[in-house]
């Protein structure tokens, strides 16, 4: 066999091969981030939503809405809440701090949220 003929299998340096898997591994971690952040978000009284009520409450619960600028949507990304208004397992309604309001959507218990607001909470008034 001459000398000059090359190997009949060529196969890149260790820090090369290296580098290529660690560069798929990122495009494969991105991907399921996309994913992830893509996912919908659960609305209604599954995901501790409650939003206002039919019947006779709901002019009780549009007053307190109206009361402390509240919305049962949220608000655009540059208005931050500073209240929440939440139900009770007793079916009352509470004007809280937001961060009270939050703690009662993400657990998913007996209370559920109604509406975040615009205004701050009772206690944190002047």
């Amino acid at each position: 066999m001459p000398a000059h003929r090359l190997p009949t299998r060529l196969r890149a340096p260790r820090p090369v091969r290296l580098a290529v898997r660690l560069a798929m591994l990122g495009v494969l971690v991105t991907a399921a981030a996309v994913v992830w952040v893509a996912m919908p978000v659960p609305a209604g009284p599954q995901a501790g939503y409650a939003g206002p009520t039919a019947g006779p409450t709901r002019s009780l619960v549009q007053r307190m809405l109206d009361a402390h600028d509240c919305s049962v949507t949220g608000f655009p990304e540059d208005v931050v809440p500073g209240s929440a208004v939440v139900r009770s397992a007793t079916g009352r309604l509470h004007h809280v701090s937001f961060e009270t309001g939050w703690r009662v959507y993400t657990r998913h218990g007996a209370a559920q949220l109604v509406a975040v607001c615009r205004d701050q909470p009772p206690t944190a008034r002047g």
